[in-house]
């Protein structure tokens, strides 16, 4: 039997759920009933199938909290004795590291961080009214070290 090559949203839908669910593209398209890894790069490069690319970004987010899930199993395999805190420590590293990159916005710290201190803080000096004279502001900011 062929490999598929035309495009079509059942196969879409298939290619992008086993996307999210942790499957590398390059394994579900060793796939026989699956279009060739070829085909599905070129998919996702032309405009016809810019659905298809909105697809499998949405996948791919959901990849990341596939992925993250995989770290609480990992955790209950260490409790359990099932696995060495080594090996533990390894594939929780690999996991994060992974769902940072798939889904920054959620599983980066550090950007997160970012996102949330993005705040200006002005900080003013009142001078005496004696020291004012019609050149100067009332409200005069601070960009000196405190004298």
């Amino acid at each position: 039997m062929a490999r598929p090559s035309k495009y079509n949203e059942k196969i879409a839908d298939e290619i992008c759920g086993r996307i999210a669910d942790d499957e590398a593209l390059s394994v579900i398209c060793q796939d026989e009933k699956m279009p060739c890894y070829a085909t599905v790069k070129n998919w996702l490069r032309s405009d016809k199938h810019s659905s298809f690319l909105a697809k499998v970004a949405r996948a791919r987010t959901e990849q990341a909290d596939t992925i993250h899930e995989k770290i609480k199993v990992v955790e209950n395999m260490l409790l359990s004795g099932e696995i060495e805190p080594n090996a533990a420590r390894t594939l929780i590293q690999s996991y994060e590291s992974r769902a940072k990159v798939m889904n920054p916005a959620r599983y980066n710290p550090v950007n997160r961080v970012e996102q949330d201190t993005n705040i200006t803080i002005d900080v003013v000096q009142y001078l005496p009214e004696k020291c004012i004279n019609r050149d100067t502001p009332k409200l005069i900011r601070d960009t000196s070290e405190n004298s």
